[in-house]
């Protein structure tokens, strides 16, 4: 099994992020006297599963990066980072310049990078959920990866900024990254 990361963003401090995460969440049916029950007669309820279980942060804990005059608004510690802030406080070029990547990974980017000049690697999470509750991803593979033709890939991550982050940055919403595990 494998987990994964999920920007859930709200329209503010009030909206629920896991009322947003539990449509997706999934769940089974277990039958009342389980002893006398054949392992068939288990039904899944949830045909929108995307993950079994989450957690606010957890392997991404303070991945979020704030600029430093939003710092003083946020009652953590937020020196080392945050799990939610208001989009417009987020530092992204910080965010990027610290990220780890793997060395597969650094090759991808530095391939399509001298390919694409004014390419330019921005944040991403593998889903997003809106506020409006929309479960969005790339096309997902086993795992919960964007997975397949390396333009599928690079098409969600290109195309993160411009779906998410921007509308975001206009209507003022928060965002929360979540652990899911699959």
């Amino acid at each position: 099994m494998s987990h994964f990361s999920v920007a859930v963003f709200t329209s503010g401090k009030e909206q629920s992020v896991h009322k947003l995460l539990e449509p997706y969440k999934f769940i089974l049916n277990v039958p009342d006297n389980l002893k006398d029950t054949d392992i068939d007669e288990f039904s899944y309820m949830n045909p929108d599963t995307e993950f079994d279980e989450y957690v606010i942060g957890g392997r991404w804990k303070k991945l979020l990066v704030l600029k430093e005059s939003a710092k003083a608004k946020y009652i953590d510690d937020a020196s080392e980072g945050c799990n939610t802030a208001l989009v417009r406080d987020i530092d992204f070029e910080a965010m990027c310049n610290r990220e780890l990547f793997t060395g597969e990974e650094m090759h991808m980017r530095s391939s399509f990078e001298e390919e694409n000049a004014n390419w330019h690697f921005s944040f991403c999470t593998r889903a997003v959920i809106t506020p409006d509750g929309q479960w969005h991803t790339g096309k997902a593979g086993p795992f919960g990866y964007v997975c397949g033709i390396l333009a599928e890939e690079w098409k969600w991550k290109y195309g993160y900024q411009r779906r998410f982050i921007k509308p975001a940055l206009e209507k003022g919403w928060y965002v929360t990254i979540v652990d899911c595990h699959i």
